[in-house]
């Protein structure tokens, strides 16, 4: 289980797990519009003259619908946390026959309870024990046929409403992608960096011809990536590899033999989707902080690896770290731009399927992790974040 988002204060937290008064005034009213419905009906029917006027039906039907109205928030918890869909969708399906169970006894015993009292109260003999074993079976089926027609609207409103933020989300997305890409575009179009690495290509031009065509070839390849994904949201983590690669190589050249990079990264996640343009902010963010300001070596790991349906990826680095994190290595919010969009990405991606970590402690660097859902090109879908 994910930890919460720190961010939210505790009263928001608390206020967005209560039902609001206006949808318990909705779920009454949809439910006492049900029984002006059976109300009309049964009007309609005597009217007929194929049923006769039954008052006292039309009450407990009232009271029945009520008590409905009461399980219908807890109804509307279980379809959130359990929905049925996806892989899970059997176990979920087990969990809901077993709330409408519940849902039934509750019902029924409270409806048999009632009933017992008001024939004690009317001076009538009534044997509730025996009156709920002798209709507790049709009971127990239309029980079920309701909780069935209850979920299956709630599934339909949640699904319809998941909907509506995956367009409003993927919007968000677009905007937000072509701001990192332009913010990449620019970093590498910076003029310091284009004077940086045409510099050095050219003080190699005398003595290594072959490795200056290399670091010539190396930044056309780094631009043409970059446009090659202009509005891709998510790429395979192969192909985020091979525009990091591109640009650690021009990043070598410039540091020399100060910087070392270790990848370590499970060819079973290569073919995962991740979000374009993620790793390259984190390594600049470790070159900024644990290279360039010091004269030493500095080295850079970057791992990718699977665990069960979750994608795992860490660029840790050994340098001073960051002084605002804390010392326990818990999650936080410092940073740079950089990871503050990374951070806004993933959590705009994955909802609450995803984890943003930094670890550091002095003289031990800077470790960045992040975690979210498994899938690729083939299954790839959004999923529902409430």
């Amino acid at each position: 289980m994910l930890p919460p988002d720190l961010s939210m204060p505790t009263s928001t937290a608390y206020q967005a797990k209560q039902p609001s008064r206006s949808r318990l005034l909705i779920i009454f009213a949809v439910w006492n519009g049900v029984w002006l419905v059976s109300v009309a009906l049964h009007l309609f029917a005597v009217a007929l003259d194929q049923a006769p006027l039954d008052l006292e039906r039309v009450g407990w039907n009232l009271i029945i619908l009520n008590l409905w109205a009461c399980a219908t928030p807890g109804i509307i918890w279980i379809v959130k946390r359990y929905p049925v869909s996806g892989r899970k969708a059997v176990p979920h399906a087990l969990v809901h026959l077993g709330t409408a169970l519940a849902v039934s006894v509750f019902t029924t015993s409270v409806y048999f309870g009632l009933r017992g009292v008001y024939e004690t109260m009317a001076g009538n003999p009534y044997d509730v024990i025996e009156g709920f074993k002798s209709l507790q079976v049709r009971t127990l089926f239309l029980d079920f046929v309701f909780y069935t027609a209850v979920a299956a609207v709630l599934h339909a409103l949640t699904f319809r409403r998941q909907s509506q933020e995956r367009e409003l989300r993927a919007a968000q997305l677009e905007s937000q992608l072509a701001q990192a890409q332009v913010q990449a575009l620019r970093m590498q179009l910076n003029p310091h960096f284009l004077f940086n690495t045409l510099h050095a290509i050219s003080s190699l031009m005398d003595d290594d011809v072959r490795r200056s065509r290399r670091m010539l070839v190396d930044l056309s390849d780094l631009l043409r990536l970059s446009l090659d994904s202009v509005g891709q949201q998510e790429v395979t983590l192969e192909q985020e590899l091979a525009f990091l690669e591109r640009y650690l190589q021009i990043e070598r050249v410039r540091f020399g033999d100060r910087l070392t990079v270790e990848m370590d990264v499970d060819e079973a996640v290569l073919d995962a989707l991740v979000p374009n343009l993620i790793l390259q902010p984190l390594v600049e963010n470790a070159l900024k902080h644990a290279v360039a300001p010091f004269a030493g070596s500095a080295h850079i790991a970057i791992r990718a690896r699977r665990e069960d349906d979750t994608v795992h990826l860490t660029v840790a680095d050994d340098g001073p770290g960051l002084p605002i994190t804390s010392g326990d290595g818990a999650p936080t919010k410092g940073g740079g731009l950089g990871l503050r969009n990374t951070r806004e990405r993933l959590a705009r991606l994955y909802g609450e399927d995803h984890r943003f970590m930094l670890r550091s402690r002095p003289g031990e660097g800077l470790a960045i992790h992040l975690s979210f859902p498994f899938h690729t090109a083939s299954t790839f879908v959004y999923r529902p974040h409430a």
